[in-house]
């Protein structure tokens, strides 16, 4: 049976792997206090410096001091304000601010914001569109356009982007309603999660009607594609194009936050999932008394299918303190989800902000999430040990 290539996520629009070009997401290397920003390259504008010619023009979040503060702690350290969208108003209030204060550290011609060019606005209900959709502004030396900034990097300033990256900051591109961003295949949140077996639907537009129609099975999962077997017809597409399925009374994992049974579908996207009464309980003492939660689909894990397949569970222990994988009373989980994440130890009495890395992972009846992890800690005096899923944070 032929499988159906599926050419449907971000892609460089080089031919050249190796060569960064527009349409590129990328990295900010180093250098300046947006190391390590994730941005977008675009067309060259007019307005801005490029020599030497090897340059580009990167859209990113400002890091832009919002006041005297900021500004003073980004000069001592080297290190910008996180990462935020700034408007035409924000710009405003950050000048009110500066010229209270008789602070004119910036300069009378960047310290005020000026509207500036028109620009094509990406919004699908024009009336309701702010100004920043419509104009660019300066501030700060800067150009601005739909709350995001304009850089310009040299080539060897910047790098590839990872395939996936925080959903917060996706959200935030996406929603800025820039031109060149919605004309972009965004990259893939690192909260999502597929796996081989899991129930897929397709996205209309991005296969053939036919596929669109039935529920796929997942065969196989690389960083942005997944092979789906839709009635047989094996396709490679494109996680943006997939939808995780489930059904009513299903049990489900929400990573980071606990479990409990998938109610409905909400919307195309989103689900509305009744908690258990471990999750309740650590919500509760988090004082947020949800009983019920709304969720992106591709969030969610089907609790049966993270069980282990044999293979692992007569596979060696990475530590003789683990228990043992063949005790009837140990559920074991399926490794690839969690097994070698990097994550922050919270909520511990004495082992707060202590980094490590997860080394094996098991369904516990005691613990408050339902998942117990073994934390192999980075400072090698102290020893291993079992945590709540619910006490650590995942660093990627």
């Amino acid at each position: 049976m032929p499988i159906h290539k599926v050419v449907t996520d971000f892609l460089p629009l080089s031919t050249d792997p190796s060569r960064i070009s527009i349409g590129d997401w990328v990295e900010i290397k180093g250098g300046d206090v947006y190391a390590g920003s994730l941005g977008l390259v675009i067309h060259n504008d007019s307005r801005l410096e490029y020599s030497p010619q090897d340059r580009l023009t990167v859209l990113t979040l400002p890091r832009i001091p919002r006041s005297p503060v900021e500004e003073e702690s980004m000069f001592e350290t080297g290190l910008g304000p996180p990462p935020a969208p700034l408007y035409f108003a924000d710009a405003q209030q950050v000048s009110n601010l500066y010229t209270s204060l008789d602070i004119l550290r910036w300069g009378e011609d960047s310290g005020r914001p000026i509207w500036a060019d028109p620009l094509a606005s990406g919004c699908i209900d024009h009336q309701s569109c702010p100004p920043d959709h419509s104009r660019d502004f300066f501030f700060h030396g800067h150009i601005l356009q739909c709350g995001l900034v304009l850089l310009v990097y040299r080539m060897s300033d910047i790098k590839r982007a990872p395939t996936v990256w925080d959903p917060k900051i996706i959200e935030i591109f996406s929603s800025s309603h820039h031109p060149q961003v919605i004309n972009m295949r965004m990259p893939i949140p690192n909260s999502w999660s597929f796996e081989k077996n899991d129930n897929v639907q397709a996205i209309k537009g991005f296969i053939s009607e036919h596929a669109t129609s039935t529920t796929g099975v997942v065969i196989e999962v690389s960083d942005l594609t997944c092979e789906v077997s839709f009635n047989g017809e094996r396709n490679v597409v494109s996680k943006h194009a997939l939808i995780k399925s489930f059904e009513p009374g299903d049990q489900v994992i929400i990573p980071n936050v606990g479990s409990g049974t998938f109610a409905m579908n909400a919307t195309d996207t989103k689900a509305v999932v009744f908690f258990d009464e471990r999750t309740q309980s650590v919500l509760t003492s988090e004082k947020h008394a949800e009983t019920t939660g709304l969720f992106h689909l591709n969030t969610l894990i089907l609790a049966s299918s993270l069980r282990a397949d044999s293979s692992f569970a007569n596979s060696t222990r990475v530590d003789s303190q683990a228990p043992n994988p063949s005790s009837p009373n140990v559920n074991r989980l399926r490794p690839s989800i969690w097994v070698g994440k990097p994550v922050l130890v919270t909520k511990h009495p004495i082992r707060n902000g202590y980094r490590g890395v997860i080394t094996d992972v098991q369904i516990s009846a005691t613990s408050l999430s339902g998942i117990s992890v073994w934390v192999s800690y980075e400072a090698i005096n102290i020893p291993r040990e079992w945590l709540d899923y619910s006490q650590v944070r995942n660093l990627e």
